[in-house]
């Protein structure tokens, strides 16, 4: 580049971002420790602050879609109280078997609603009790039932998306011989 006294000046030799060069003026000065602490302190700040509204904010969708999805099933779930209202509107007019058939009907419009949403039944009788499935709520003989079968369902339960979403509730065989009731006594013999 051309000087006004005709001497030329390159242009990769100037000072660097505008800063006067070290000849120029007094030299740079370093940030004192505290000013460089506060800087960073300030970053910190920021950067949690920032951090925290994030979590508020997926806090907030999520409860949201939560929100979003349990009214889907509501949704679908009002049309199966609907029909219902209908049946007790005409309980009166109707006969007993009438009544039966519109319950049943009800019945299989939920059994639909389940299987829409990916849900099955759990079978869980004559076969061997199996704890990730089934929550056993008491022990019975049973001639028919082999020990350590499910005889009787007490409350079904149901599983879909890979998971249980409610165990069955059954009674277990103990085969033909009472269930063992340890009151304590003899309990040194038994091992």
């Amino acid at each position: 580049m051309a000087r006004r006294d005709g001497t030329t000046e390159d242009v990769n030799e100037g000072p660097l971002n505008g800063s006067p060069a070290p000849s120029e003026g007094p030299p740079d000065e370093q940030p004192s420790p505290e000013a460089l602490l506060a800087v960073e302190r300030d970053r910190y700040l920021r950067l949690a602050a920032e951090f925290d509204n994030f979590r508020k904010r997926t806090e907030r969708e999520m409860t949201e879609f939560k929100r979003r999805a349990a009214d889907d099933v509501l949704l679908v779930l009002l049309e199966v109280v609907d029909n219902l209202d209908r049946a007790l509107e005409t309980s009166g007019d109707c006969t007993d078997q009438d009544l039966f058939d519109g319950l049943t009907a009800v019945r299989a419009q939920m059994g639909t609603i389940l299987d829409r949403e990916g849900l099955e039944p759990i079978d869980a009788v004559d076969r061997p009790f199996d704890p990730y499935e089934m929550e056993a709520v008491m022990r019975m003989p049973s001639a028919d039932v082999a020990e350590g079968s499910v005889c009787r369902e007490v409350l079904r339960g149901y599983r879909g998306r890979g998971y249980v979403l409610r165990p069955s509730k059954v009674i277990v065989s103990t085969g033909t011989e009472e269930p063992d009731v340890d009151n304590g006594e003899n309990f040194n013999q038994r091992k």
